[in-house]
């Protein structure tokens, strides 16, 4: 048992005045036999046959089960409309009932109009249609969540179990998992980060100016790109990407050996892996591999190429420096003032506050200082000790690896 729509529904007329002591008739759905309603939930009380609104037009209490039709007349039985199916509830076998001029609805009310569902943005919202009034009403677009018992078809969009929005490519698709099935699914548009998750894939990008070979332990070459444990191999450690046993395909071209991503070891080249991680993963691949891409799905697809800019910016989250070429250094000449402070804003915003160093050109009776420092920034400037004291920073560098 329940309840005829909100609480305290009020009706209107055609002027927009209350309609008192209009009168609400229920029938047997797809008939004109009463249906019996009731005063209360338990359905001990029953109400009068038709429901007579109140004087500022307002419904008392209608309970009833099942699906009905109401007939909306005014004191005279002039009718206003007819509504066939309408459940207990007020939908129509949906979320929302259909959409009517004569309701006043508030803000959240949820109405059925032409096969879509509007969601009421304003309140006393009355006789705006919802297919053209944007300021009265929002669409409402559900989303599915991945069921493999439901037959989808194709172009229906889905939440799949790692929380990506999915599209079906086929008709009937029925039981296949769209985190596994790469075939009957597409990752949409809005889902998608990058096709790659490793930065500088094919060490574009130098900023450190290293020769190439195998880096040390723990020690940056490329951007990136740092010497694993073992000092065998390069590796990258991929920033706080949140899967849920998802499938994906580790790929290089050249290389002499085998890759390790979050501990699973052995992978050659094209390998599927499930992956379950919200944490920040390593990525270990050869030295020597180029084109080194880490993709969602389970096959292997072209190598992603982004622009020298596009790597250049993803790179600078993590390290950025200054110099004569890039930036404005800070001199310090303090022959008639004691202090004196520059702003060095970072290219990018960085991951957390860096380690920030600098290279002194040379110093005389000065300290070089830094202040101010974050994520954004730091300044740099110099102390002197006495008139005529100096300092030349020249470069400096700004460390947020992981």
């Amino acid at each position: 048992m329940a309840r005829y729509i909100d609480a305290v529904p009020q009706y209107l007329d055609a002027a927009g005045d209350p309609l008192a002591l209009g009168k609400l008739y229920f029938f047997v759905s797809g008939t004109n036999t009463p249906l019996a309603t009731y005063k209360d939930v338990n359905e001990t009380i029953a109400n009068m046959h038709p429901v007579e609104l109140t004087g500022d037009g307002r419904v008392p209490n209608v309970f009833f089960s099942g699906s009905a039709k109401v007939v909306l007349t005014d004191a005279d039985d002039v009718q206003y409309w007819s509504k066939d199916p309408v459940t207990a509830g007020g939908d129509s076998g949906t979320v929302g009932s259909d959409w009517d001029a004569i309701s006043i609805y508030q803000v959240n009310s949820v109405v059925d109009f032409g096969g879509e569902l509007y969601v009421s943005i304003i309140n006393n919202n009355q006789n705006n249609n919802p297919s053209t009034a944007p300021t009265a009403w929002t669409r409402w677009d559900l989303l599915k969540r991945w069921n493999t018992n439901e037959s989808y078809g194709l172009g229906d969009p889905v939440i799949a179990s790692n929380g990506f929005l999915y599209t079906s490519l086929i008709d009937p698709n029925l039981g296949d998992d769209p985190t596994l099935n790469s075939g009957d699914w597409t990752l949409s548009e809005s889902s998608r980060r990058s096709t790659n998750y490793l930065i500088n894939p094919n060490f574009a990008i130098n900023q450190r100016a290293f020769g190439g070979g195998q880096p040390a332990i723990g020690v940056y070459g490329f951007d990136r790109w740092k010497g694993d444990a073992a000092g065998l191999q390069i590796e990258q450690v991929v920033e706080n990407a949140i899967t849920i046993n998802e499938s994906f395909v580790i790929s290089w071209v050249g290389g002499t050996g085998t890759a390790t991503v979050d501990g699973t070891a052995g992978l050659a080249s094209g390998d599927t892996f499930t992956l379950s991680t919200s944490a920040n993963f390593s990525v270990i691949v050869p030295t020597d591999a180029t084109f080194i891409q880490l993709e969602a799905g389970v096959a292997q697809t072209d190598f992603e190429y982004r622009t020298i800019g596009e790597e250049l910016i993803l790179c600078q989250r993590y390290y950025s420096k200054g110099d004569t070429t890039q930036d404005a250094l800070v001199r310090v000449n303090s022959v008639t003032v004691l202090s004196r402070r520059v702003f060095i804003s970072f290219p990018q915003t960085m991951r957390i506050s860096p380690l920030f160093a600098f290279t002194e050109g040379g110093s005389w009776n000065a300290t070089p200082t830094i202040s101010d420092q974050g994520i954004d920034g730091a300044t740099l400037g110099g102390d002197a000790a006495s008139a005529g004291a100096a300092t030349n920073i020249t470069s400096w560098t700004a460390d947020a690896e992981l």
